[in-house]
Parts: structure tokens; C-alpha cells; sequence
């Protein structure tokens, strides 16, 4: 099975793209929360590791996370933590 050549900076760039945010660090942003949980639905999941995921939703959250076994399951929690 071939690995994903795309990198966590690649994740933040397009969620942030998709966003329409002026930087990256926006997406932590209190105002983008819906946004972000809109857009992640829109992303082909699987483009992106496991690994990617789990540093983004690290980064996204500021906090450390549980240690995710798939990319659906990565974007579950993460769509589901935003929202608390």
C-alpha cells in the first residue's frame, strides 16, 4: 500500500484555503469553528496518514489526543471536539 506524500502543512493549507483564512493560525479562531466542522466534511480523508490527522487535530485543538487507528476516526473526534 502506498503511503501519502502529503504533510501536515499541506492538511492546515487546504483546510485553510477552504476556510478562506487570512492565515493558518486562524483556524484556531473561536469564529471559524463551524466553518472548520463544515469544511472537514468536504476533504477526501484519505488523501492524508493517520499520523497527519493526528497532528492536525493536536494542532487544531491545542491538546494532546487520544491516538487515532484511522483517518475516520481522527476526523470524527476532531469534528466532534470542535464543537464542544
Amino acid at each position: 500500500m502506498k503511503k501519502s506524500q502529503f504533510t501536515v502543512d499541506d492538511l492546515l493549507d487546504e483546510l485553510a484555503e477552504k476556510m478562506k483564512c487570512q492565515f493558518v493560525s486562524d483556524i484556531h479562531s473561536e469564529s471559524y469553528k463551524m466553518k472548520l466542522h463544515e469544511k472537514l466534511a468536504e476533504l477526501t480523508i484519505k488523501n492524508y496518514t493517520v499520523e497527519v490527522w493526528q497532528k492536525v487535530s493536536i494542532y487544531i485543538l491545542n491538546e494532546e489526543t487520544e491516538k487515532f487507528q484511522t483517518q475516520e476516526e481522527a476526523v470524527a473526534y476532531l469534528k466532534k471536539a470542535i464543537l464542544e
